[in-house]
């Protein structure tokens, strides 16, 4: 409450400046704050920082400029939890590179439906599998259920639906496939259920209303869905709800638009529910009707089957949806909710299953279906990270990092691990050798038709990928909070030491720095935030004699990605050797990043940095190298924020130190002494000369901007 009653009168001073747009913003931002407080979707931990400096007697200049950097931070978390963990939206094989394209979200991915399309085409390539022969079998008969789904098919036959009232022809039109959804619905679903008319597990909806369901990540209309039939009857349904989607289409030169929509269903779903393990699906022709199941490796279907001639396999099929279990419909079955809380269950044997209560809404999923599907959610009492991942389908997991790396200085710490799923558990009987890959190497193409498989190895086929889940500690926040220069450089200079500790002593390389994973802590008893380095997801161990072949792969966040490696992707070379050296300039890009674009309001920040990151590998080249090489100062120094004027020679001496004045800095060398000595001992120079200032290093100075620029003015803000 004494929150809520600060905030308000914070928004009372707001109202002096009615004309000001920035101000203007910040009191809806304030409202759109005290909104979630009375919601209970903030908790205390939200605002000990605030808390500890108004207890603390700072200046009101300083409150106000954490205030604005506060409400920035929480307004746009709440707007979308975006993944720090995506991996791209391209084309992924054995042979081909693990990079990322921002710490937010892919590049492109999902602003439109044509974009989200060719994401997902790229992104399935290689990874789909049409017609397989027993498909049918395997998903549909032998089931406890399955002798109740020919019940159903054979009352539906003696009925007559296959004679003259068979609806299905050449001519039936979509409207006339609704409306005998909606019949076989209510005269054979609802009636040959064992608890009357609510079906046992799914209730199937006929529906076609943009934005419903909610709880996605667009606005999306389906024409046929199966949701929880424990949920009460109403007008609207929530993704999170959704278990088997379904699309109908009359038109022949419609069917490829029809799988499309059914991609991006498929991937609304695994966005509202992450732990999702797999997801059925179907797309009906007034002709045929395949049917699909897709998980974090990929997708395969049943052959196209007739529904002229017979419904049977249709009609059983749409009633096997609505009696498989939550394990056969690929439900997450760790979690639960419970009110404004979240428990994740841990099976430990025969003994009492472990209850985490953990926040409702995760800090970071995955926007991609093909991906590590990296997802968390922050412990109640804000002291520790849960991450669910499927991991990359290598034998080698980041678990086995993190038990290297345990109790290190500056790496996040592994308290216990556990599996809980691998995909082959569903998939494993599938014959992949039977029906044909899609390979789309032309974006126009679609998915309607495939190539023959010719490779008998089933380890071809997709990855085998295992759902883990693992207890970290400590739970951090995003480097982009930190409220000082000195916080900022304190700590990327504890994650480097991390980094040192991580190669020297676990003999462990991370290969995917970015500011997506370094984290700070919560100040300690004597108010020091430390940095971590976290995410060690695409890390390699350098003791091992035959690391697998995975290993060679170029990985990294591509904005952050080290010159070198950035030309060899451009001339499409996707393995290489990495070391430590490339980690280090990885360092300093998440450096120049954060002194341009921190402290500044988002709409105001420069954004020229993003040309490192596009799908043109050969301009991100390009340009990169030109801004760090040739134009160092036009381009980068001469755009760092306000806040970050006096870090202007640490940016020169971290340049000379990766590039050793001539600006080639790939040569190997295993005396990591030159790197890490001079680049530690820069940062701690460049922190005391902020510490001879005055600053105490609990009294520092926030870096959120007190201006903001309009074209070539600058008007206070405060």
């Amino acid at each position: 409450e004494g929150i809520d009653d600060f905030i308000s009168s914070l928004r009372g001073w707001t109202k002096i400046f009615p004309d000001n747009d920035a101000i203007s913003n910040l009191d809806k931002q304030l409202g759109l704050i005290i909104y979630k407080i009375i919601s209970k979707k903030l908790s205390f931990s939200n605002f000990e920082r605030l808390i500890a400096m108004i207890i603390g007697s700072a200046s009101d200049r300083e409150i106000w400029s954490y205030v604005i950097t506060m409400v920035d931070l929480l307004t746009t978390e709440l707007k979308s939890s975006r993944s720090e963990l995506q991996t791209n939206p391209m084309k992924s094989t054995l042979s081909m590179p693990n990079f990322k394209w921002k710490s937010s979200e892919p590049l492109g991915y999902g602003r439109t439906a044509d974009s989200l399309t060719m994401a997902l085409k790229f992104e399935l390539s290689g990874h789909l599998y049409k017609s397989i022969d027993n498909f049918w079998e395997e998903t549909f008969e032998n089931k406890p259920w399955s002798d109740l789904t020919m019940r159903i098919w054979e009352s539906y036959r003696d009925q007559g639906q296959c004679g003259t009232e068979n609806p299905f022809s050449r001519e039936m039109s979509e409207a006339a496939m609704r409306n005998w959804l909606h019949s076989f619905r209510d005269r054979f679903l609802y009636q040959h259920m064992p608890n009357g008319r609510v079906p046992t597990n799914g209730q199937p909806i006929v529906h076609r209303v943009a934005g419903d369901p909610f709880g996605g990540l667009r606005p999306r209309k389906l024409d046929f869905f199966v949701e929880d039939a424990a949920l009460p009857d109403g007008p609207t349904h929530d993704w999170r709800n959704v278990r088997v989607v379904g699309e109908l289409i009359a038109s022949p030169r419609g069917i490829c638009k029809k799988m499309h929509k059914l991609m991006r269903s498929f991937r609304e779903i695994f966005y509202a529910q992450p732990l999702r393990r797999f997801v059925h699906g179907f797309c009906l022709h007034k002709l045929h009707v395949e049917f699909w199941v897709i998980d974090r490796s990929g997708a395969y279907s049943s052959r196209e089957i007739d529904v002229i001639g017979s419904q049977e396999k249709l009609v059983r099929a749409l009633s096997s949806y609505v009696l498989m279990s939550d394990e056969e419909l690929g439900l997450d079955t760790s979690t639960r909710h419970d009110g404004n809380r979240l428990l994740v269950t841990i099976p430990d044997g025969d003994n009492q299953p472990e209850a985490i209560q953990v926040a409702p809404e995760p800090v970071a999923r995955p926007e991609t279906i093909m991906s590590r599907a990296n997802t968390c959610y922050r412990t109640l009492d804000s002291m520790h990270l849960i991450k669910f991942s499927w991991g990359s389908g290598a034998s080698r997991t980041e678990i086995d990092s993190l038990k290297l790396a345990r109790n290190m200085e500056g790496v996040i710490n592994l308290e216990w691990s556990k599996e809980l799923y691998e995909v082959e558990t569903h998939g494993k009987k599938i014959q992949f050798s039977s029906g044909e890959q899609v390979i789309m190497k032309d974006p126009q193409q679609t998915p309607s038709r495939g190539q023959e498989i010719t490779s008998t190895s089933s380890q071809q086929y997709y990855k085998k990928h295992r759902l883990t889940i693992v207890k970290l500690s400590p739970y951090g926040r995003p480097l982009r909070s930190c409220t000082s220069v000195r916080e900022f450089l304190s700590g990327i200079r504890d994650a480097i030491i991390g980094h040192y500790k991580l190669l020297n002593e676990a003999k462990i390389l991370h290969r995917n720095i970015s500011e997506g994973n370094l984290i700070l802590t919560r100040p300690d008893t004597e108010g020091i935030t430390k940095g971590m380095l976290i995410d060690l997801d695409m890390s390699i161990s350098l003791n091992l004699r035959e690391n697998p072949p995975e290993a060679d792969n170029i990985t990294g966040t591509v904005k952050y990605m080290a010159i070198e490696l950035v030309k060899y992707v451009s001339n499409g070379i996707f393995k290489y050797h990495q070391n430590y050296w490339h980690d280090m300039e990885s360092f300093f890009y998440v450096f120049l990043s954060g002194c341009i674009t921190y402290g500044l309001h988002p709409r105001w920040a420069p954004t020229h940095l993003n040309q490192w990151c596009t799908a043109d590998h050969g301009n991100n080249f390009r340009i990169k190298k030109s801004f760090v090489i040739d134009e160092f100062e036009d381009q980068i120094l001469n755009n760092f924020s306000p806040s970050f004027e006096d870090v202007k020679s640490l940016a020169y001496d971290l340049r000379r130190i990766l590039f050793i004045e001539k600006l080639d800095p790939y040569e190997e060398n295993e005396n990591t002494d030159i790197l890490y000595g001079p680049i530690i001992r820069a940062f701690d120079d460049a922190i005391a000369k902020i510490d001879s200032k005055g600053l105490s290093s609990i009294q520092v100075k926030p870096i959120t901007p007190l201006i903001c620029r309009f074209t070539d003015k600058t008007y206070p803000l405060i």
